[in-house]
């Protein structure tokens, strides 16, 4: 009935009932507009503005940009995003920046710690020499070196970063519905290398996390979407 309506809006960035459901839903796929909200809801907690935080959250679309061909890529996307990065923090200042991907049906994190002068892979599926990662890996790095060069025009050594794979969860065989909320998860707690994300949660918390992410997106203080529409479904419920 108002599936179309937005359950999330978040100051221009929204998902619809339909996304948020179809997405965090037992066995559902994550949404790229679920994921983008999501970044945003991190850029909006008490601690989340970059100034605060040295953290940079980039929406999906960007990844999704970085992987294509240099000459292929969306230039103005790319130019608004790092531009509009930093007005909240010069990207060269921050600590780590945040690029969620998906890519042949599953969700990872690449990023690029620049205080420990890392690139860092989150992947809950594939390693270091799986092909899929042997791809991306490649191409997210060379592609964020040539935007990074257009339009931020800090010189940073990068060539001197080091790629890792730390140990994360990982999600079991059958289970590649779940890569997106692995993806979030690595968004919200990975901080350095010395980050242990396996003791911040299992593959068995993946169901729960799934009603905890729709629930904070939701209610979220900032949110100025439809979200009553979900307080009088519970009203309903009661009587």
């Amino acid at each position: 009935m108002y599936q179309g309506e937005d359950a999330v809006y978040l100051y221009g960035v929204r998902c619809t009932f339909w996304s948020l459901e179809d997405s965090l839903k037992p066995h559902g796929y994550v949404n790229p507009f679920v994921v983008a909200v999501f970044c945003y809801s991190l850029f909006h907690k008490p601690t989340g503005h970059p100034d605060v935080s040295k953290r940079h959250y980039f929406f999906p679309n960007i990844a999704d940009n970085l992987l294509k061909d240099v000459n292929e890529a969306d230039q103005d996307v790319l130019s608004r995003a790092f531009k509009r990065s930093s007005k909240a923090r010069p990207p060269k200042n921050s600590n780590i920046l945040f690029f969620p991907t998906f890519h042949d049906e599953h969700w990872f994190v690449f990023a690029v710690d620049i205080k420990d002068r890392k690139f860092v892979m989150l992947d809950s599926n594939f390693k270091q020499n799986d092909r899929f990662q042997q791809f991306v890996s490649h191409r997210m790095r060379y592609s964020f070196q040539h935007h990074w060069h257009q339009f931020i025009q800090h010189e940073l050594d990068f060539d001197d970063f080091d790629f890792i794979y730390p140990v994360v969860p990982q999600q079991p065989p059958g289970h590649e519905h779940d890569s997106g909320i692995y993806a979030m998860m690595f968004l919200e707690h990975w901080v350095s290398p010395k980050s242990i994300l396996t003791s911040v949660f299992t593959p068995k918390d993946i169901p729960n996390l799934r009603i905890k992410i729709a629930n904070e997106l939701v209610f979220q203080p900032k949110n100025s979407g439809m979200k009553h529409r979900v307080t009088e479904h519970h009203a309903e419920d009661d009587d």
